[in-house]
């Protein structure tokens, strides 16, 4: 693959990667809004090469020995009770207060629950729309397609004169 073509696949994966980034900041996936806590997983969306054809948006979040961005997704699945500091994070960041426990208990509390019965997100169904947005066949068009075909026209147009 020339140089040009593979800029324009590295920047329908930048664009790729700023749209999924907004989303996490500002898309509203539940009664309580965003999923934006500390602005990690925003932050550690990457992309890498898997064939000369193939690429692959991915985040490597430090300390997840997952591809953390699809619980953003999806949500938590019920089982193991996830950490409570991130959980305590958010909701000093939302200045949550409750009157007869502390923010740590609350946090706890809540990551119990997650453990017993999955994030709400999940027990909605999952699909926050933070990844399957760019997933559509209109963004895969619009970013991806349209511009490689613009160049393999440009490119033919150029051999035949």
């Amino acid at each position: 693959m020339n140089l040009k073509a593979q800029l324009i696949w590295r920047s329908a994966a930048n664009k790729t990667i700023a749209q999924i980034q907004q989303n996490i900041r500002e898309k509203r996936v539940t009664p309580y809004g965003s999923m934006n806590n500390t602005g990690e997983a925003a932050l550690s969306l990457r992309y890498r090469w898997l064939s000369e054809t193939r690429m692959q948006i991915y985040s490597d979040m430090p300390g997840r020995p997952f591809n953390y961005i699809m619980t953003l997704e999806n949500g938590r699945r019920p089982g193991k009770m996830p950490p409570v500091a991130p959980i305590l994070a958010w909701v000093q960041s939302r200045n949550i207060t409750p009157d007869d426990i502390s923010q740590e208990s609350l946090a706890f509390l809540i990551a119990r629950k997650i453990g017993r019965e999955g994030s709400l997100l999940f027990r909605q169904g999952g699909k926050s729309g933070i990844i399957s947005q760019v997933q559509s066949e209109d963004w895969i068009l619009d970013n991806f397609i349209k511009p490689i075909e613009k160049f393999i026209v440009e490119e033919f147009y150029q051999l035949s004169n």
